[in-house]
């Protein structure tokens, strides 16, 4: 790592643009792409020359008191190790973590700076090839005074070679560029990764050509075959691969889910995967669309007699299409339409798939990333031991033609052989070789296998359960629920001639032992005690569990469910502060109601009292008041010592005789 800050060597690559007839004035403008830079690689006696980064200063002092330690009984030797790889990976752990999870591999910039790497195990024998034979031997003085060593492999790759390596085992959807912003955020030790640019010569390690080396030809020659099965198997990190049976109305949809969302695998059903399958074809037609190169019309010339025949060659020469290139995209997706329109017109009288075509789609979904890296939940397949036979091959031979009944089936188009330099392809046709040896996919065949056995009465308290568009929307009427029923028990003995025997069959072809076990299920609706069965048969899940990317997906949700929360809330604020607040009006109003109606209430009183008085009124104004007030005027004329008592005689004087009295 003293070698690590260096300045990246990159050039641009010049190209020649070229123009197609008939366009005319429009020009490309494209980015002008970027290649390593060949340059010689450092050598030993280079070492001396170069400037370590800061962080790493301190080891060139260690560095340099270890070679002043040297005496005639002590020859210290400082071995430089490339990048380290394989056991597990440290360095290289997040880019594996991040294919084997399926998200986007990254480099950092162009990617095109050279790594200098070397598998740990390589190292590891070098050091013990130069502690029981150190370089130069006992007489080479020269050499012991060098006392430097580059311990790398014979590759000379970029990071970009490396993330594409990656890319093509774990079939990752792309691989992002990161800017030096994005960089800054990733891990020390990641970042440094994109900083290094070098090239190491290994010519005093060629003198250990007896030496047995791991991965000589470096890490993008073997991440398939040797890197990636010693970072899965340090990481403890197997495909859960399950099949579970049961008879119709069994609840084994449910049951599947339920283990599927436990471990944290993908759950396949044979509808959903139909589904998926034949939905590629509009996308492969609009992927020939875009690709297929329109028809350039010519400018028709005046006819003459004499230029018939010509025109008539002409037009006989543009009918002929040009030979298309059998490893063209455009050819490779024509050639998956034909196929995918063959497969989907394979049905038999009831209109239902033929097993070929099942047991083809099965595979198809099985091969994808996320299955072979995680594993799997398979509901209810295979029905039948045929169909079992069909998914444990290797190849399933030509597709059967539609119209026949398996007799005279169309040759299958061959693909187009691998040109030299194709690797990949190389390695998987070695691959298949070894495994059609044993004649059968270890992909598609399971780890565990497991029966549910359920008693007919339960099943029938189950439907009774469910609901009349229910039961019109799935086979659960009675003619199809009794031919499904006695088809699954016909296939499915609990004997040697069952399916679970027929899967235990293929998985011995691959010296392996088959773990299959039955669930009985108590009464009609046990779920609970069915699951932990399930996951005490297949223990522990062998993988990294929650991803980033869903733990994101989570927190996404998360986040949404506290918005809506968040809206509900302050929905339910809002809507109860109108409600209060036109309580209040309506008690304001009631109030203001019931003052007026008392107000009414005490005026009618007042009316009614002002009815009652006025009689009595009429009288004292007729009777009394008159002489009353003359008697009021004389006591005020003659002002008596007793104003009352005079007042008092007085109108006993003006007031007339009872005779009815007397």
């Amino acid at each position: 790592m003293t070698w690590a800050l260096t300045p990246k060597n990159y050039e641009e690559e010049e190209e020649e643009e070229e123009e197609e007839e008939g366009e005319e004035g429009e020009e490309e403008q494209k980015e002008k792409p970027f290649k390593p830079k060949p340059y010689e690689p450092f050598t030993e006696e280079q070492v001396l020359k170069r400037k370590p980064h800061p962080e790493y200063a301190h080891f060139l002092e260690i560095e340099k008191r270890a070679r002043r330690a040297r005496s005639k009984i002590l020859n210290p030797i400082v071995i430089f190790s490339g990048l380290q790889y394989g056991e597990g990976e440290e360095t290289l752990h997040p880019l594996f973590k991040a294919a084997w999870n399926g998200d986007n591999l990254w480099v950092h910039g162009h990617g095109l700076n050279y790594v200098p790497m070397i598998h740990v195990r390589d190292l590891a024998s070098i050091i013990k090839q130069v502690v029981d034979t150190p370089p130069g031997g006992e007489d080479d003085e020269e050499d012991k005074k060098t006392g430097y060593m580059f311990a790398v492999d014979e590759s000379h790759k970029t990071q970009l070679d490396m993330a594409k390596a990656l890319q093509k085992s774990y079939q990752s959807t792309r691989i992002d560029h990161l800017a030096e912003a994005e960089s800054a955020v990733k891990e020390k030790s990641e970042a440094k990764f994109g900083e290094i640019d070098l090239k190491f010569s290994n010519d005093v390690l060629g003198a250990y050509e007896e030496m047995e080396w791991h991965a000589r030809t470096g890490f993008v020659k073997n991440v398939i075959k040797k890197i990636r099965p010693e970072f899965e198997k340090a990481r403890n990190l197997d495909p859960l691969k399950i099949t579970i049976l049961g008879p119709p109305g069994a609840g084994k949809t449910h049951i599947s889910q339920k283990v599927a969302e436990a471990y944290k695998i993908p759950h396949i059903t044979i509808k959903a995967i139909l589904d998926e399958f034949f939905a590629q074809e509009e996308t492969l037609k609009e992927t020939i669309a875009a690709l297929a190169k329109p028809k350039i019309e010519k400018p028709k010339k005046p006819k003459n007699e004499d230029d018939d025949e010509e025109e008539e060659e002409e037009e006989e020469e543009e009918e002929e299409e040009e030979p298309l290139d059998p490893k063209s995209p455009l050819a490779r997706a024509q050639r998956e339409l034909k196929k995918l329109v063959k497969l989907k017109e394979n049905v038999d009288e009831q209109g239902r798939f033929k097993d070929y075509v099942l047991a083809y789609v099965y595979k198809w979904k099985l091969a994808q990333q996320e299955c072979r890296n995680k594993g799997w939940v398979v509901d209810g397949f295979p029905k039948t031991v045929n169909q079992a036979k069909l998914l444990a091959k290797i190849k399933l031979g030509p597709i059967p033609n539609p119209k026949s009944n398996g007799e005279d089936d169309e040759e299958e188009e061959e693909e187009p052989e691998p040109e030299e330099g194709d690797e990949e392809e190389e390695e998987e046709e070695e691959i298949d070789e070894e495994m059609l040896e044993k004649c059968c996919d270890p992909l598609t065949l399971p780890n565990y296998v497991i029966q549910l056995v359920i008693k007919q009465k339960y099943i029938e308290e189950r439907l009774a359960t469910l609901s009349p568009d229910t039961i019109k929307s799935t086979h659960h009427n009675e003619k199809d629920f009794k031919r499904r029923t006695e088809g699954y028990w016909k296939d499915n003995k609990l004997d040697e001639t069952g399916v679970m025997a027929a899967i235990e069959e293929q998985i011995t072809l691959l010296e392996d032992q088959a773990l299959t076990t039955t669930v009985v299920i108590q009464h009609a609706f046990e779920e609970d005690g069915v699951l932990s069965d399930i996951q005490e048969f297949c223990g522990e899940p062998h993988h990294y569990g929650v991803t980033d990317r869903e733990i994101e997906v989570v927190e996404r949700q998360d986040d949404a469910e506290k918005r809506e929360k968040a809206k509900e809330n302050e929905y339910e604020t809002a809507q109860a502060a109108t409600k209060e607040k036109e309580e209040r009006q309506d008690r304001a109003a009631l109030i203001e109601a019931n003052e007026n109606k008392l107000a009414e209430v005490q005026r009618q009183k007042d009316e009614l009292l002002k009815v009652k008085h006025q009689p009595l009124r009429d009288y004292l104004m007729e009777n009394v008041l008159p002489t009353l007030t003359k008697g009021i005027i004389e006591v005020c004329n003659i002002q008596p010592d007793d104003p009352v008592d005079f007042l008092a005689e007085y109108l006993f004087q003006q007031t007339p005789v009872n005779h009815t009295a007397e």
